[in-house]
């Protein structure tokens, strides 16, 4: 063995142990899975629309539920979601199909809708998640203006509006606000915690949004999400890893023409 054979060695071993830290891990690994959601109000509320969502990777199902319209007037419109892995899955009684907070498109049952990878595609074409209106926000996210401050068991903190809109959902050991504010959610476990489609993990001091890391975070950081914006203590943060790298080809919406395989 040559003299610089066992720094040779260690260096292997270093950059071996970094390849491996680097490596995604599979946050739900310990979960049961399903390839497949079907979001839609029950049989018993009438003849509604209920979509099958297929997922390009399996996920869990960590929750859900039904509710009616936030808007006035529009009690009889029905909105079904579901919370699957770190993300959320809305469906109104018409068949509009929201996720994450954006808007996917007025579907039927008998449409073919894949997810994978934060994208949607609609019968083998990509689809365009965008921001909802203004009256799609008023119909399905709650309105600060009406909404009471409400208990959280699952964190027992209170739910506080502020002035922006946003709502503040957790004290300790973050202070956390987010908006748009869905009128629902909770604690699913030690790591996660969601308002509405507004879906949050925490790994360690790494915060994810909707999947995607946005780097470190300590004790006592405030962390906004406004509009899909990620901010700590009042600046801007930017995803770690950003999302819409790979596609060489592009159909509309930043994705890809064909959905990517499963790993």
């Amino acid at each position: 063995m040559t003299r610089n054979a066992p720094w040779r060695l260690l260096g292997l071993s270093l950059l071996f142990g970094v390849c491996a830290l680097g490596q995604d891990v599979d946050p739900w690994a310990d979960y049961e899975k399903v390839d497949a959601i079907l979001v839609g109000p029950e049989d018993d509320e009438g003849p509604r629309v209920k979509i099958r969502i297929s997922f390009i990777d399996p996920l869990p199902v960590t929750g859900g539920g039904r509710g009616g319209s936030a808007a006035e007037g529009a009690e009889d419109i029905i909105l079904r979601w579901t919370e699957a892995g770190d993300h959320a899955f809305l469906v109104t009684s018409e068949g509009d199909l929201f996720i994450d907070n954006l808007f996917a498109g007025r579907f039927r049952e008998n449409d073919i809708l894949i997810y994978g990878k934060n994208r949607l595609w609609a019968n083998g074409k990509p689809q365009e998640l965008r921001k909802p209106t203004k009256e799609q926000e008023r119909l399905v996210f709650s309105r600060p203006e009406t909404e009471a401050i409400q208990a959280n068991p699952a964190l027992g903190v209170a739910l506080r509006e502020e002035a922006d809109g946003s709502r503040r959902i957790m004290n300790e050991p973050w202070k956390v606000w987010v908006k748009p504010a869905g009128g629902w959610g909770g604690g699913s476990g030690d790591d996660l915690l969601n308002d509405g489609m507004t879906m949050l993990r925490f790994e360690g001091d790494i915060l994810y949004l909707h999947g995607i890391s946005f780097g470190r975070i300590e004790k006592g950081d405030e962390i906004r999400v406004i509009d899909g914006l990620v901010s700590i203590n009042g600046k801007t943060r930017a995803p770690h890893h950003a999302i819409n790298k790979q596609p060489a080809e592009h159909d509309g919406g930043g994705q890809p023409a064909t959905p990517p395989e499963s790993k």
